[in-house]
């Protein structure tokens, strides 16, 4: 017997009881209602990329090495895939037991490093190739080529109205795929994520919980979204796979804004005045220095103009509006980071704080700055960031020094969320709706008995799946199995390393 694992991308237990009182994810529902259910606290940051390699590796960032979107290495910027992370991935062990695996849309699993069965290339690989490695390959070819390729930028480009089209067509054809996939019961162990839902909560999850109705566009989607998982829960049943379902964060709508870099700026910390554009070419938005024009006379008048923003009191409306216009276009404002002291790096939201590694006690200075940063309180005395932290309080293990010098996140019970981008005030009231740390875990397993509502790690899952699938578990995870049977540990790291090579 083997694992059925769905990942939902941004599901949570307030928003899986949201939406099934809207009619949605029943079937989820109804495991959740009977079987074991918690909360599964994210890692930090409660991103896409950092938390589902968590969840398949077992270990916090600073074991495999993965802190966001972005590797900005060597002194250029590229989307992170599968070769950034130090860590094995339960279904590589999988593969190196020749036991066979379904790896669908897992973010950085691409390129395939060890894999025995069939691995499909996440959204953040682009249109990268299927690979089949098993000896049916011919069966499993003749489904996966149905598989097409959807770039979720395309929301941007045709607005969510036409892009809901595109989606719910590609939804019917992805869960024709995937019943065909399981259906081959030569084919053991399912590794599954789909991020459509948390495509949606980021612009309509404020009206998914609230009263209003969804938007009938949404709500298709919605539908073709349950009949998928319907149908992929209703197959791993009948087959008698233990079901995990499993996500990497939660949602949450936030009320202001705070710009982070603007907040450094008037503390003397942040200093000058730089801009930046949004390349469209990767699958995620990337971020590269602007070119200066030959006699600087625009970044000359936008740092003018921005300095003049500071000293004249307008609307909040105002602000609102520039910022709108400012995420809707190409380029972002920004501070000159060789020249500040600390800057919020250009992620949005704002995660991370670099100090100028120029800076001499270097850590006496970050823990003056982490000091400066949490006394800061709003007018109601509330603080306005709800964690600030040196790195190697947040991370551990081999490459913590990989990571930016502090990590920072907005008050979650305020309503804040960081913003990197300049601008002329130091917070703004706008919705946005944005991630939190109350992740999911629900699993329908003998081996994992019922229990009220609890609240585990999100670094649980994957020793749970070793214990689910009799395999020794890898040493030095930083979860603890939730399957009641004996525990057995073994280090295959280097074993690892050879077969990726040797792949």
């Amino acid at each position: 017997m083997g694992v059925f694992v769905l990942g939902i991308d941004g599901l949570s237990l307030e928003c899986l009881r949201r939406l099934s009182n809207k009619g949605h994810l029943n079937s989820i529902s109804f495991l959740a209602e009977r079987y074991f259910k918690a909360i599964a606290k994210a890692c930090f940051p409660p991103q896409t990329v950092p938390a589902w390699t968590s969840i398949f590796t077992g270990v916090n960032p600073g074991k495999h090495g993965v802190f966001g979107f972005f590797n900005a290495e060597g002194g250029s910027t590229r989307v992170c895939s599968s070769l950034d992370v130090k860590f094995p991935y339960i279904f590589e062990i999988l593969s190196m037991h020749k036991r066979s695996v379904v790896v669908y849309n897992v973010p950085l699993s691409y390129p395939f490093r060890v894999l025995y069965g069939v691995g499909v290339p996440d959204w953040l690989a682009g249109n990268g190739k299927v690979l089949i490695k098993h000896e049916k390959r011919n069966l499993i070819e003749d489904i996966v080529k149905r598989r097409v390729y959807l770039n979720p930028l395309l929301r941007s480009v045709l607005g969510w109205r036409k892009f809901a089209e595109i989606l719910e067509k590609e939804l019917k054809i992805r869960k024709w795929v995937l019943e065909g996939l399981l259906e081959f019961h030569f084919l053991e162990n399912y590794f599954i994520v789909l991020s459509d839902l948390d495509w949606i909560m980021h612009s309509f999850y404020h009206v998914i919980t609230g009263k209003n109705e969804v938007p009938n566009f949404i709500k298709k989607v919605l539908d073709e979204f349950d009949s998928l998982v319907d149908s992929l829960i209703g197959r791993a049943i009948r087959r008698n796979l233990d079901i995990i379902i499993a996500s990497d964060h939660g949602f949450k709508t936030y009320s202001k804004v705070v710009f982070v870099n603007t907040i450094l700026r008037k503390l003397g910390l942040a200093r000058g005045f730089t801009i930046r554009r949004v390349s469209e070419k990767a699958p995620v938005k990337k971020l590269q220095m602007h070119k200066p024009s030959r006699t600087g006379i625009i970044e000359k008048t936008l740092a003018v103009l921005f300095d003049s923003l500071q000293r004249v009191p307008l609307a909040n409306n105002i602000h609102r509006q520039i910022y709108k216009k400012v995420i809707s276009s190409n380029v972002r404002f920004f501070v000159d980071s060789n020249i500040s002291l600390a800057f919020a790096s250009l992620s949005i939201p704002a995660f991370f704080i670099n100090i100028n590694s120029k800076i001499e006690a270097k850590d006496k200075y970050t823990n003056y700055v982490v000091r400066l940063l949490s006394g800061i309180r709003d007018k109601y005395n509330r603080r306005v960031f709800g964690l600030v932290a040196k790195k190697d309080q947040i991370y551990w293990g081999a490459f913590v020094n990989k990571a930016p010098d502090i990590c920072i996140f907005g008050n979650v019970k305020a309503g804040y969320i960081t913003s990197p981008v300049l601008m002329g005030v130091p917070a703004i009231r706008k919705i946005t709706n944005y991630h939190d740390f109350d992740a999911v875990l629900i699993a329908k397993s003998e081996s994992i008995p019922r229990t009220n509502h609890r609240v585990i790690s999100i670094y649980d899952i994957a020793p749970s799946l070793y214990a689910l699938l009799d395999i020794p578990i890898q040493k030095g995870l930083d979860g603890k199995s939730l399957v009641n049977k004996k525990e057995s540990y073994v280090n295959y790291i280097i074993r690892w390393k050879i077969a990726s090579k040797v792949h």
